[in-house]
């Protein structure tokens, strides 16, 4: 009898470890200050609904021809905690503090944090960075909010600490090290470490979840960083890749007629080019910005036409159904985009 007392309440810490924490909104902090910086886009997005998209997308209204992007605010919260690492920012009551309950953090269930003793701070800081984010949603999604930061209405707060634990990417690194002006700086501090600031400043999102498209002032503002590397006399036409398990790789037909047609071959994650080695980050950021013609397959690789300027983007149908973002991505940079079958890819060259 002892034995299964000991089994049952074994089991109850195991259900206890694995539950999720209370969400709250942002809105719902005491004390919380809105601030309000400006309006969102209404972009067109033509082309979408004929995608092959998932019945999620279709269903969550990211696959019409127009998508509603939020406007630009950030909530300045006191008396919350920022536990890095772990990501997220957590309430007095150990809530975990969201932006507003989603789908998305419904799937991603946030542990309550276990890290390091709290570090009491003066100021205000803010964290960069979402639990499991991808690399598209780490460029596109992540550094947007940040941008925000150097608002002249958050003047009266600043300076603001970004805290991170580092990028995870070349391109991430280089738009994370361009965020830092007069009003925002970067500290790079472990995983684990838990801080309490004064206040927290927490940017909104800007795009919708699941899209893709970026606004008009984010667009403006990666084009002057990028257009600030220095020029590249690199391949204009790229077929790009994220690392070993692009799902690009998987796809022979692709990859001989795009080199054949003169495409040279660029992974983003690690800078590696075909035929000369591996470019720096500098090098990286210019030959995207200067591209004329991109050919990737998944969402990861294809988030660098973020930093492309004029560039008609062929995407690869690696599945059954495709995520709208590249899509949006391309509509909102005003970028020519064409999803195109594997087998297909020849004739469209030979075109």
């Amino acid at each position: 009898m002892a034995s299964h007392r000991v089994t049952n309440a074994l089991n109850g810490v195991k259900r206890l470890t694995r539950s999720r924490a209370r969400q709250i909104s942002a809105a719902r902090v005491p004390g919380s200050e809105l601030v309000r910086i400006g309006g969102g886009d209404l972009l067109a997005t033509p082309g979408i609904p004929e995608l092959p998209t998932s019945q999620l997308d279709r269903d969550r209204g990211l696959c019409g021809e127009t998508l509603a992007l939020p406007a630009a605010t950030v909530r300045l919260l006191p008396g919350v905690q920022i536990c890095v690492g772990e990501n997220l920012l957590r309430a007095s009551d150990g809530s975990v503090v969201v932006s507003a309950p989603s789908s998305q953090t419904r799937r991603r269930p946030h542990r309550v944090a276990s890290g390091g003793p709290q570090e009491a701070r003066k100021g205000t800081y803010a964290l960069h960075g979402s639990p499991g984010g991808s690399e598209f949603e780490a460029l596109v999604s992540e550094i947007a909010p940040l941008v925000l930061l150097q608002h002249p209405s958050l003047r009266r707060v600043s300076p603001i600490t970004v805290l991170h634990t580092g990028s995870k990417s070349m391109l991430e690194g280089f738009l994370l090290s361009a965020v830092p002006n007069q009003q925002v700086r970067l500290e790079q501090v472990p995983a684990g470490t838990v801080i309490e600031p004064d206040i927290t400043a927490f940017p909104m999102p800007v795009t919708r979840e699941g899209a893709g498209a970026v606004p008009r002032w984010f667009r403006r503002w990666v084009d002057q960083q990028a257009a600030a590397a220095p020029a590249s006399g690199a391949a204009r036409k790229l077929l790009v890749t994220h690392g070993p398990d692009d799902p690009l790789l998987r796809h022979e037909e692709v990859l001989s007629p795009a080199v054949s047609a003169g495409f040279t071959h660029v992974d983003t994650l690690t800078g590696h080019i075909e035929g000369d080695g591996t470019l720096d980050t500098a090098e990286l950021v210019a030959t995207l910005h200067g591209a004329t013609d991109v050919i990737g397959g998944g969402d990861a690789a294809l988030a660098a036409t973020l930093l492309c300027r004029r560039t008609s983007v062929v995407q690869i149908l690696t599945d059954s159904t495709v995520s709208p973002r590249v899509a949006q991505l391309a509509a909102s940079k005003g970028l020519p985009h064409r999803l195109v079958q594997p087998s297909a890819l020849q004739s469209v060259l030979d075109a």
